[in-house]
């Protein structure tokens, strides 16, 4: 837990605890991201930790976990008692003052074009893999589209890789999440 929500840390937003089960092999090996949601969604229940979606803070309350997205941020308890009082205030305010017509914004006009596949090849540095989830994965997850990736993984070292990394580590995790090994060379 400590790689994912430290003693120190006091907010973590869900794609940080998301990207450390994805970039710390000690970590467990998540299924989905749904899996995360659910156990968030069951932490705030507990009282565990709290949540913050926009303006709204949840804590020892029931959350469902198609409300969690990735503006949403995990908050200590404690923290998440203070927001809610701060909320509270704000919204009492915001009933005494009204909102003059020209402060209230319009919103931005989404596109309207659609498209039926995308089909993209390209070169991924390893160490921007979890802003590729985040960035493709995760948007494209959530217009309900069907992903499938074809990845090629080229690794050399001058000390050389273990023999061990390669079995215990590399086959068995691309054994447990399905992949489909099309090619193999070691040297």
């Amino acid at each position: 837990m400590e790689k994912t929500f430290s003693e120190k840390d006091e907010r973590k937003s869900l794609v940080e605890i998301w990207e450390a089960f994805l970039k710390y092999y000690e970590l467990p090996l998540l299924e989905s991201e749904s899996v995360l949601k659910n156990a968030v969604a069951k932490g705030v229940q507990d009282g565990v930790f709290g949540l913050s979606i926009g303006d709204k803070v949840w804590c020892e309350e029931s959350v469902s976990s198609p409300e969690i997205s990735d503006d949403t941020i995990v908050v200590r308890k404690e923290i998440a008692a203070k927001m809610r009082e701060e909320v509270k205030g704000e919204k009492i305010e915001r009933e005494i003052t009204p909102t003059k017509p020209e402060e209230v914004k319009a919103p931005p006009q989404v596109g309207k074009e659609s498209l039926r596949r995308i089909a993209i090849e390209a070169e991924i540095p390893w160490d921007k893999l979890s802003d590729l989830i985040r960035g493709v994965f995760m948007p494209l997850n959530r217009e309900g589209a069907k992903i499938s990736l074809k990845m090629k993984i080229e690794a050399t070292s001058e000390k050389g890789i273990s023999k061990d990394t390669l079995d215990l580590k590399v086959r068995e995790t691309l054994r447990q999440i399905g992949a489909k090994i099309t090619e193999e060379k070691a040297e």
